[in-house]
This record gives C-alpha cells, structure tokens and sequence, in this order.
C-alpha cells in the first residue's frame, strides 16, 4: 500500500505537496511556512490575474500568465507553456435554448516547462 505521507529524520514529508509537514502537540498538521506555493517554486513560475467579460456568467475569470517564456537549464533551453483547463460559462443576456446559451471556454490554470516544439521544415 502507497502512503501519501512518511517520516524522516526532519519531520514529516507529505509525497503529494512535496513538503515537509510540521505536527503540532494535538498530533495536526501543517504546512512548513518555509515553503512557498507551487506557482513561485516551479521552473516556469505564475501569476495570477483577473480578467472582465461581461459577455459571460461568470464575468468576472481569474487566468494565469507565465512570468517568463524560457528558462535556461545547462545544456538546453525550456520554453514555459501554458496549461489550460475549460470553464463552463453562459452567455449573458441569451434567448434561446440552452445549449445554445452555455459554452466551455479555455482558461489558463499554470505554466508547465517544456522542450520547444520543432515541426521540420519541408522543401
């Protein structure tokens, strides 16, 4: 059996976050406040912004936009891309049924670091 959480000889380590947990005396847990969240420890980092479209129900979107397009690893170059997700969203003000009144947008949820995409160029 797979245990999500072990001991090491500094504590708890959670295998999912891949932090260290930190007990306190009713035996809880919590996450170590030296660690950041994911979005400023990963390779290609994030932030946060809200975007306005009143076209839609919601209107109101928060996406992710990278900080940067590379990062520079030795020997190679890594390009930070986008990861998106759909968001189910209804047109505001529609008349119809309602499949023609709801849609799925995509939306930007993090950035992932990748190797460039190279198509070969035909003659």
């Amino acid at each position: 059996m797979f245990h999500d959480r072990f001991e090491l000889s500094t504590g708890l380590y959670d295998v999912n976050r891949g932090t260290h947990l930190h007990v306190d005396a009713k035996g809880r847990t919590k996450r170590s406040s030296e660690c950041r969240g994911l979005r400023t420890r990963a390779l290609c980092p994030w932030k946060y912004e809200t975007v306005v479209d009143r076209t839609y129900v919601p209107s109101r979107l928060r996406i992710v936009k990278c900080e940067s397009s590379t990062v520079q690893i030795p020997n190679s170059i890594i390009q930070c891309e986008e990861v998106y997700t759909l968001q189910h969203v209804r047109i505001h003000d529609c008349v119809g049924d309602e499949d023609s009144c709801e849609r799925d947008i995509q939306i930007p949820v993090g950035c992932v670091a990748a190797r460039p995409c190279v198509v070969p160029a035909y003659e």
